[in-house]
């Protein structure tokens, strides 16, 4: 890489075009950062050790549906590197951006099976709150036209997910004792087992992320 590389693709980097901020994180990868260092040139800010929890454990374990950025330039060159072009759900993600600079959309949150995904609540940090180093959660609507839609969600991600997760659990429990039969539709022994297992995994990254200090 040359000199003028780097000054090159900073100067070239939008939040609102996910391409450029791709080659900046390549780039950064390349010149020896890690995934944090990489993610603080991008957002000149420290993003949260729940997040990088989250990134290094996969996301798609839990059945997550994350936005393009940050997740897709946290890929280290050795898992491939950040992906060069976003995914169908970009436009939301620009959305939010222009309603508001200062949200950092995180993933979607699956509260209706029924919904089309960019219509789901976008869970996002604010990026003003994290140079605070205070991990709040905003949630805000895929739909969103104006800022009084954004919402506080909670302390922090994971405590969300947490939470999401539990009622979700209970929920299918609930079901389970109440089905009378065994027809299409009906909660499976490995369904539950499958949400127990996720909220595990979910209880094992929050006391990775406390004891982590």
């Amino acid at each position: 890489m040359d000199n003028d590389t780097l000054p090159r693709l900073r100067a070239e980097a939008s939040r609102d075009d996910y391409a450029s901020m791709a080659r900046l994180a390549r780039a950064l990868f390349e010149s020896g950062l890690s995934a944090r260092q990489v993610l603080r040139e991008c957002y000149a800010v420290d993003l949260p050790r729940e997040f990088f929890a989250l990134a290094e454990d996969g996301p798609w374990h839990l059945g997550l549906m994350t936005t393009n950025q940050p997740w897709r330039l946290a890929f280290p060159l050795e898992r491939g590197g950040p992906h060069p072009e976003p995914n169908s759900l970009d436009p939301v993600e620009r959305r939010l951006f222009a309603l508001d600079p200062d949200l950092l959309p995180l993933l979607h949150l699956p509260v209706d099976d029924e919904a089309p995904m960019e219509e789901l609540p976008v869970l996002c940090y604010r990026l003003s709150e994290l140079q605070e180093r205070r991990t709040t959660v905003l949630g805000v609507p895929g739909t969103a036209t104006h800022r009084d839609e954004v919402a506080r969600r909670g302390d922090s991600l994971l405590a969300i997910l947490r939470d999401f997760q539990a009622e979700d659990l209970r929920e299918l429990e609930r079901q389970y004792d109440d089905q009378d039969g065994w027809g299409v539709g009906a909660v499976q022994e490995e369904h539950l087992d499958g949400a127990r297992a996720m909220l595990e995994r979910i209880d094992r990254l929050r006391n990775e992320v406390t004891s982590y200090g």
